[in-house]
């Protein structure tokens, strides 16, 4: 995949997984994927969040990691003293995930380092402890901005470039006491995707524009949502929850030669899943699919604790022949029935001239008298709408099909079998139905 290639912010979003519930019942903050093994992982802040003891006080937070297909969480692990977990970032080092992300000392609830922690199940890693288990904590700095220190610092991963790309905000001592604000920042370094281990050499940095500019004003009084990079591009996500409807992704592009600012700048109004309850905005990160990427943005989608996960996407696949995979072929879970030769029935959404398909493939034999549930579809092939297509069946006394209806619970329904006119076995291989 070239490093000119924008992700279409204004295409066809799909879903990754909705309602994924975390270790704790705090909202998502952010999240990254491992590169190899496709684990999304996914940072919220430890229970207890508010006082000067609370966990956003004191920089404690969790790292869930959560099955791509299912949204199921599998583990998690503590990190105590790194920050908010407002950005992290992965990398598959050795046969082991290693997240990036914020690390202390805390200065008003985040950190002024980054560092790379191994994933470590139902472990708690302390930042202060004497047996460092995380990389020497590094912090970023400016030539351009002698004297001045970095603050709110958090890493992200470009999975398909081998970098590292810290958000952080300079603030510079001045005369008689106090400092200068001087605006947020971001830097990205280079990393060795065998060692794991980031050069020293800055790639390139650029600073936000003030909101006197008109392409960003609207990422001014809003919540600061997350942040990505994919090659010479910086994609920023912002937004509040629902009334305000405001969530954007901004993207820009930085070339080494134009230190210091963004140009070509661009803002794409998100209006992904408008039916979560609550809808608010939280982390941005890219993933590696294949030889292509995707842009993954999430959602806190409901508003009582437990607070759910939902993941959304878009991807850099281009159509061939006028077809584009944008969700490729993945399992259903059968229920009651089996599948024939032992393999199972599969499902995909491609994009065809504007219009997007649910495609169903296999075949499994049953026993049904009645409307009956077989199979539950993978997360990211859940139509927002109930949808159907005439199917073969074993052929009685004139009727050779079926209704397969998939509903948007996930579920695969056979429809029109009865006592007198029983299904032995249905094939889905023609199965294709506009998704939305």
């Amino acid at each position: 995949m070239a490093s000119s290639d924008r992700f279409d912010l204004s295409g066809d979003w799909g879903q990754v997984f909705s309602g994924a519930a975390l270790h704790h019942g705090t909202a998502m903050q952010s999240m990254a994927v491992d590169p190899v093994t496709g684990d999304i992982y996914i940072a919220q802040l430890q229970s207890g969040v508010e006082g000067p003891t609370g966990s956003r006080a004191l920089g404690n937070f969790c790292i869930n990691r959560v099955d791509p297909w299912t949204g199921v969480r599998s583990e998690w692990m503590h990190l105590n003293g790194f920050g908010h977990g407002y950005q992290i970032g992965a990398q598959h080092i050795n046969g082991r995930t290693h997240v990036w992300t914020e690390a202390g000392p805390i200065v008003d609830e985040y950190g002024t380092h980054v560092t790379r922690v191994p994933f470590s199940p139902k472990r708690t890693i302390e930042m202060t402890t004497t047996e460092k288990e995380f990389s020497t904590p590094f912090r970023p700095t400016l030539a351009e901005y002698p004297g001045a220190l970095a603050y709110s610092c958090a890493p992200t991963v470009d999975p398909i470039h081998h970098r590292v790309t810290i958000r952080f905000k300079l603030k510079r001592p001045v005369a008689g006491g106090g400092t200068e604000d001087l605006g947020w920042f971001y830097g990205q370094y280079p990393i060795d995707p065998v060692s794991g281990n980031a050069g020293s050499n800055l790639i390139r940095w650029a600073q936000v524009p003030p909101k006197e500019d008109p392409r960003v004003a609207h990422m001014y009084g809003v919540g600061y949502q997350g942040f990505a990079s994919n090659g010479d591009h910086l994609y920023i996500y912002t937004g509040d929850m629902r009334p305000e409807d405001n969530v954007h992704i901004t993207v820009g592009t930085w070339p080494p030669e134009n230190k210091g600012r963004l140009v070509d700048i661009v803002k794409q109004h998100i209006t992904a899943v408008p039916t979560l309850e609550r809808r608010e905005p939280e982390g941005l990160a890219v993933a590696k699919v294949g030889t292509e990427a995707q842009l993954l943005f999430g959602f806190s989608g409901n508003n009582e604790n437990p607070r759910a996960a939902t993941l959304c996407s878009y991807s850099t696949a281009t159509s061939q022949g006028g077809v584009r995979v944008y969700a490729d072929w993945a399992n259903l879970a059968l229920n009651g029935v089996t599948a024939q030769g032992g393999v199972p029935p599969q499902g995909r959404l491609v994009e065809v001239a504007d219009g997007l398909l649910l495609q169903l493939r296999g075949s499994f034999t049953c026993g049904l008298t009645s409307d009956t549930l077989v199979a539950k579809l993978p997360p990211q092939l859940v139509p927002r709408a109930t949808v159907r297509a005439s199917v073969p069946r074993n052929m009685y006394y004139g009727h050779g099909v079926c209704q397969a209806v998939v509903t948007p619970a996930g579920e695969l329904q056979i429809h029109g079998p009865t006592e007198t006119n029983k299904v032995t076995w249905v094939d889905l291989d023609s199965f294709s139905a506009a998704w939305r």
